[in-house]
């Protein structure tokens, strides 16, 4: 099931991917530590839950079993659970378990029934920060790229007040107002507007550079409200780069023009 959340409410900790994995990779108590280790080395775990049924009896981890094994040669499966694992609820808020995170190296996600779904571990948080954070910064190149067009256009006479008026009719702000402060949407109307795209001069199709900022503007409101990304929001996100580019060109197109 997608995430969902409402702009305002909390960001929960069933936003991280990792917190809800189907099937959960696990061992039954009465496993051994050789089928354990086995199955953190197949899936390339650092933690593993030890399970009673649907519920946690504790976590083995390397690091407990390596610390129990020096004690010990002989040490079973309950003998390594990891003494210090953490326990979280897939509704908890994410920001404050950040902290327990970084402090225990991962924590384990129980549903409403106590059902083990997932371990977020910092590796998880990392992660899921780049993949925010760098949409962002292709978002924001984006967007100035845009909001040079637009300067560079009323500078040379080629964009109007009433021609932004005439773009942006139910706009209730100043269409004499600087780049700036424009929203990334009403730039790209502007720009792929029919009355101010032949100006540009540009040899890219008007209405597939639409369909492309239109995709931008969509997943950029829902990576803003921390939205489940679809794959085809994904796939939005992997051309942005290429949308870029193709900004980029047409920027200095139209210096040279």
């Amino acid at each position: 099931m997608a995430y969902e959340r409402k702009p305002g409410e909390p960001l929960t900790v069933e936003f991280v991917p990792a917190a809800t994995v189907e099937p959960l990779v696990s061992v039954k108590e009465s496993d051994s530590l050789a089928l354990a280790r086995t199955q953190m080395e197949l899936h390339d775990f650092s933690q593993l839950p030890v399970l009673r049924g649907p519920k946690a009896v504790g976590v083995v981890s390397w690091e407990s079993i390596g610390r129990t094994l020096v004690r010990n040669p002989d040490a079973t499966l309950k003998d390594c659970l990891d003494e210090s694992w953490q326990t979280v609820r897939l509704t908890d808020e994410l920001l404050p378990i950040i902290p327990r995170v970084n402090e225990h190296g991962y924590v384990v996600v129980l549903d409403e029934r106590d059902h083990v779904r997932g371990i977020v571990t910092g590796a998880d948080l990392g992660e899921l920060l780049a993949g925010v954070a760098g949409p962002f910064l292709e978002f924001e190149t984006i967007e100035n790229v845009l909001r040079e067009i637009v300067t560079k256009l009323k500078i040379a006479n080629l964009l109007s007040v009433d021609t932004i008026k005439a773009v942006l009719p139910k706009s209730d702000k100043p269409a004499d107002r600087i780049a700036q402060d424009f929203t990334f949407g009403e730039l790209r109307q502007i720009i792929c507007s029919e009355k101010v795209w032949p100006a540009l001069q540009s040899s890219y199709d008007r209405e597939a550079i639409l369909v492309h900022l239109d995709d931008a503007v969509r997943t950029r409101n829902l990576l803003m409200h921390f939205r489940t990304l679809t794959e085809m929001d994904n796939d939005a996100i992997s051309r942005l780069p290429s949308l870029r580019k193709v900004m980029v060109e047409v920027r200095d197109g139209l210096e040279n023009n």
